[in-house]
């Protein structure tokens, strides 16, 4: 009885302990930027660590979208290989090590789900000077919310009293913060003269993601002109690599990092595809995320015009491309990687293919298969 109380005492004692180390460390970083959103938090991410450290400010970023990474200030990536699955207090060493180096700015990825998470993320684990919530999409459906409503609620958990937040939507003006409605920031002229300065090095660059850096590296006195070719730089995410050419010159977009339907859809949408009469579509099912085949069946729903088949890979692929030939009646098959590559290489330049739905698992394996693992764009 009393060894039990001994070490729950104990237990209690070093979180303790723990606890007041690790605000010390967030307080020897004074500047902590914290990427929130639905889509595009990995590329702010890098794209701000890219920006600061260009212009002179010492900065360490964290990752933790489809390649959990550490990013330090001379441009070295870290691959953080996980024992578990993905846990909050994985930052607490991410925030030790960026003090170790004294970097004078951290950027980090948000990877809080439920609204009890968001509070604590950014409360007591990171303390954001400044706060990005890139966008509101509906995804994360049992963690985030089945509307825009509910997601936007849960995304506010995240926003502290007194820290700089920016956003692009207009769902946060009520906030006891200083904010950036950078919808609102640039007028339509400025928009469009910034697309014409930007060097497309990196796929489906969302103009409103590089709005939001601009906007707060402003708030740090860096110029304009600096930021843009700073961002030019900066790598891709692996699961929004550019357009691929094939063996018999047709194409592949593995866009798998892109899973929420509006997304998905300004994805089909996209220039380059509107040449082809058809497209193939890629769907990478992962038993945790299987909320996202109904947000397929959707999008399938919403093309069936333009769609000439599916090919479903990741976990329980049968089961899937029953669900999904029953409810769109498009051409469905369950594919291992290894047919698939095959497929993609023997088929001629009238089709493009067009993956999405998740990158873990099957998603890195197809890529791999090409030999593009590695390629950051």
């Amino acid at each position: 009885m009393y060894l039990v109380l001994f070490l729950f005492i104990l237990i209690i004692i070093l979180g303790i302990l723990e606890n007041y180390v690790h605000q010390k460390h967030i307080l020897n970083i004074p500047l902590r930027i914290l990427v929130n959103g639905t889509r595009g938090k990995t590329s702010v991410t890098k794209m701000l660590v890219e920006v600061l450290n260009e212009n002179g400010i010492k900065t360490m970023g964290k990752t933790s979208g489809s390649q959990p990474n550490y990013i330090y200030p001379d441009g070295k990536v870290e691959i953080q290989k996980r024992k578990h699955k993905a846990r909050i207090i994985e930052t607490i060493p991410f925030f030790t090590k960026a003090s170790s180096i004294k970097v004078e700015c951290v950027v980090v990825e948000d990877m809080a789900l439920i609204s009890e998470n968001q509070k604590i993320y950014s409360q007591k684990l990171v303390k954001p000077t400044h706060l990005i919530i890139t966008n509101s999409f509906v995804d994360h459906i049992a963690e985030i919310g089945s509307t825009t409503r509910e997601t936007v609620w849960t995304l506010s958990q995240s926003i502290i009293n007194n820290c700089q937040l920016f956003v692009c939507e207009d769902y946060y003006n009520s906030f006891k913060c200083k904010l950036h409605q950078v919808n609102k920031e640039f007028s339509k002229e400025e928009i469009e003269e910034i697309k014409l300065k930007l060097k497309p090095s990196l796929i489906d660059l969302h103009i409103n993601n590089v709005l939001l850096v601009l906007s707060l590296c402003k708030t740090l006195n860096i110029e304009e002109k600096s930021v843009l070719e700073a961002i030019s730089k900066t790598s891709g995410d692996i699961g929004l690599l550019k357009c691929y050419e094939l063996k018999n010159k047709a194409e592949a977009y593995f866009n798998f990092s892109i899973n929420d339907l509006h997304s998905m859809q300004e994805n089909l949408n996209r220039e380059e595809l509107k040449k082809y009469e058809k497209i193939i579509i890629i769907f990478n099912n992962r038993k945790e995320r299987e909320y996202r085949i109904i947000t397929m069946k959707k999008l399938i729903l919403n093309n069936k015009s333009k769609i000439e088949k599916v090919y479903c890979i990741g976990d329980y692929p049968r089961k899937v491309q029953r669900y999904l030939l029953n409810k769109t009646k498009i051409p469905c098959e369950a594919i291992t990687i290894q047919d698939l590559n095959k497929i993609m290489n023997e088929k001629s330049n009238e089709v493009a293919f067009v993956c999405l739905g998740n990158i873990i698992g099957a998603g890195i394996a197809l890529i791999e298969s090409f030999g593009l693992g590695n390629r950051g764009n």
